[in-house]
């Protein structure tokens, strides 16, 4: 979370480099950057897991409606 948030992508950092002039802001390699440093398995736990709570509510409101 602390790298997203100070943007430490150059030397400057993105946010003054933009400002600054050097450079234009790149939002392609600002955006490859932080998918190359993201956890992947992170990403995978948390999509397992919001698929599980989907079926879980799919099937509550499947059964729910069943009995009403």
């Amino acid at each position: 979370m602390g790298y997203r948030t100070t943007f430490p992508l150059t030397e400057d950092g993105y946010i003054d480099v933009w400002f600054s002039g050097k450079e234009p802001f790149n939002a392609i390699s600002y955006a490859t950057d932080l998918i190359a440093r993201m956890d992947w398995t992170q990403v995978g736990i948390g999509a397992a897991f919001a698929l599980v709570c989907l079926y879980v509510a799919s099937e509550y409101r499947r059964r729910s409606n069943a009995n009403g």
